[in-house]
């Protein structure tokens, strides 16, 4: 909670400020917007980052019982279970996201290569802060052993091709060298960041690791210098608007426009 309540500015604040200016400022300047509640696959996501970081955490969550909780009896014994649940200090999940958790856990530990990171000793759920270009950062890194950080994700293709559309699709490369820069302002001297990638395709889960290149990284590391500048101009000037909500933009249609149907 400490973590979350820092103003510090985090990889995913820096998201939403790409995304919409006037977002930002209103969910974390004017504090007037809550931001949304996390998305199914978000939850998927931290429910899996438990059962393999935090797998003792990850036993309080019991799958709810599938129960019509339409009808009167199915309400009751829905609400009963939640009462007992809530009473043994544990937690009540969607019974059909355990299951796919669960099922992903398994495939992962499998993974011989995958299973031996996880064997590492490391600390999970570590807070790190930082100024950067005169801003103070923060990050919540998944797991760290000595200077190396694994990040776990899924993705619909944990294939080297697949992921690397992901990871320029979602930012990915500006994540890991914002976790880096994290960790070197902590005094780490050559930090890793190392993707564990789970397939979530119904009854096909495949594993993968994956390290950017440093290409890869560099180029995050600019777009996120970029970020934190003009957030710093926003906070100076009180103008929040979108480049191109300035002035009158002149179009240039997608290339593919250019091919006649048929070619």
């Amino acid at each position: 909670a400490d973590y979350h309540a820092h103003p510090a500015v985090s990889n995913s604040k820096l998201k939403v400020f790409r995304h919409s200016r006037e977002q930002y400022r209103r969910y974390y300047v004017a504090r007037d917007l809550e931001p949304p509640p996390p998305s199914d696959q978000m939850i998927l996501g931290t429910y899996l980052h438990l059962a393999l970081l935090e797998p003792d955490e990850w036993a309080r969550y019991l799958p709810a019982p599938k129960v019509d909780r339409r009808t009167r009896e199915g309400k009751a014994e829905y609400a009963g279970f939640c009462a007992e649940t809530r009473a043994n200090n544990r937690i009540v999940c969607d019974g059909e996201m355990h299951f796919l958790v669960c099922r992903m856990r398994e495939t992962v530990l499998a993974n011989p290569d995958a299973s031996r990171i996880l064997e590492v000793p490391g600390q999970c759920e570590q807070s790190v802060f930082w100024f950067q270009e005169g801003t103070p950062c923060k990050a919540r890194l998944d797991r760290v052993f000595g200077e190396r950080i694994l990040d776990v994700k899924t993705c619909r293709d944990p294939s080297p091709e697949g992921f690397a559309r992901a990871a320029a699709n979602l930012g990915y490369h500006r994540q890991a060298a914002w976790y880096m820069d994290g960790l070197l302002a902590q005094g780490a001297r050559k930090p890793l960041f190392v993707f564990l990638c789970v397939g979530t395709e119904p009854d096909n889960h495949l594993v993968a690791c994956h390290v950017l290149n440093r290409d890869a990284l560099e180029l995050g590391r600019a777009q996120n210098k970029k970020a934190l500048e003009d957030l710093a101009r926003c906070l100076e000037t009180d103008d929040w608007r979108m480049p191109w909500e300035r002035g009158v933009n002149e179009l240039q249609l997608p290339a593919w426009t250019n091919y006649e149907e048929g070619d």
